[in-house]
């Protein structure tokens, strides 16, 4: 069942689709056939012709939206990979600038000299600096 939101839209291209159909299906029995006979294949015509209906406007309402949705899924999921990505690489630069900090300290208190530098901020700091 279709939501309640898209209910209107459903009846609306169904109904459209359906008197175009009817439309061209009786302006292609109008021939030279007598007007009964004209009736019974118009008759039989409409049946085929609303489950046509059916299905195109059940694909054009709720399959578009459907698929829609999937590729919004499957563009969320990649910008968050991306984004894990990101800041894995981000921690991973900075413990590299944290053990070259340390080493330059060791280096440092071993020659006995002052060391003054700051330790590398870690990522989400740089971030909150920023922003």
């Amino acid at each position: 069942m279709p939501p309640a939101s898209r209910v209107p839209l459903f009846l609306l291209v169904f109904v459209v689709m359906f008197l175009l159909a009817l439309l061209g299906t009786v302006a292609a029995e109008f021939s030279d056939v007598e007007w009964v006979e004209r009736t019974v294949k118009i008759a039989e015509g409409l049946g085929r012709l609303t489950f046509v209906s059916i299905a195109i406007t059940f694909i054009l309402v709720e399959g578009i939206p459907m698929l829609a949705a999937w590729y919004k899924k499957q563009m969320e999921e990649k910008a968050r990979e991306e984004g894990r990505e990101s800041e894995r690489q981000a921690w991973q630069a900075w413990r590299e600038d944290l053990r070259g900090w340390e080493r330059r300290r060791a280096e440092a208190e071993k020659a006995g000299c002052e060391f003054n530098e700051s330790p590398p901020a870690a990522p989400d700091e740089e971030q909150e600096i920023k922003v």
